[in-house]
């Protein structure tokens, strides 16, 4: 497995070296919290180029999808999180765009009905952008979130991974119950402890080393597509004495 650590507005003022006391202790994927709920984390610029220049070589964000806001359908809210992406790093650069599936103040002012498709709308936009959509959630949080439509998890369990928050200290799959409704191997990372390096509280996680290896390619791939073919050979050019060639068989087929 791979380790990684993310972080949201709360470590606002995460220092680089900060960061990369948490790199080195625990591995080189950060992930950062690009969208909250009532809008773009303004500190996400300054946490993602902090964390590039405290070598953490493997970037992603996450999105803490609104869902009482009629305003902001998925794909706005994907647009949104990107925006404070693309100043300080080319957003191919992203290994993956996370959807939060999570409770806050407020979430609960929503009609349930609009939840699924919402997320829908969003797994729908990441993939617009050439990215790789997963879900950070739990059963949890998702049987509450999602609660009353049982009949349409599907559509998005079907279709996605599970980056699952269990917080029981023990860096592993193990606790797959924590996933559901997804299958056990669906589960392609695990938040599990939090720690403190350089004075700030960071989210331990661990990753599927095939995952990581299969999003690499894909970022890599993005920022470094293979050359065009080259285009294929002229054709020979024309023979200028074809014609009187033909012409004087001719003329030899009558003569005999």
């Amino acid at each position: 497995m791979i380790g990684g650590v993310d972080f949201s507005k709360y470590q606002a003022g995460a220092t680089v070296d900060a960061i990369r006391e948490a790199v080195q202790a625990q591995g080189p994927l950060v992930t950062v919290q690009l969208f909250r709920n009532d809008g773009p984390n303004e500190f996400a610029g300054h946490q993602l180029y902090a964390s590039k220049q405290a070598g953490a070589t493997d970037l992603a964000g996450y999105v803490l999808l609104n869902w009482e806001s009629g305003d902001w359908p998925g794909q706005v809210q994907v647009d949104m999180a990107l925006t404070v992406v693309s100043p300080v790093l080319d957003v191919r650069e992203l290994l993956f765009v996370a959807l939060d599936v999570e409770t806050y103040p407020g979430w609960d002012q929503s009609d349930v009905a609009y939840r699924i498709p919402r997320l829908l709308e969003a797994i729908d936009h990441v993939r617009s952008h050439s990215l790789y959509p997963i879900v950070y959630t739990n059963k949890g949080m998702w049987e509450t979130v999602m609660s009353g439509t049982p009949q349409d998890w599907g559509v998005v369990v079907n279709q996605t991974e599970i980056w699952m928050a269990t917080m029981d200290a023990i860096p592993d799959f193990g606790n797959a119950v924590k996933a559901q409704p997804w299958n056990p191997v669906q589960i392609v990372a695990e938040q599990y402890e939090a720690n403190s390096w350089g004075g700030f509280d960071f989210d331990q996680n661990v990753w599927s080393d095939s995952f990581v290896a299969a999003r690499r390619a894909e970022r890599d791939a993005r920022l470094h597509p293979a050359p065009p073919p080259p285009p294929p050979p002229p054709p020979p050019p024309a023979d200028p004495c074809a014609d009187l060639r033909t012409k004087l068989e001719q003329i030899r087929q009558i003569a005999s």
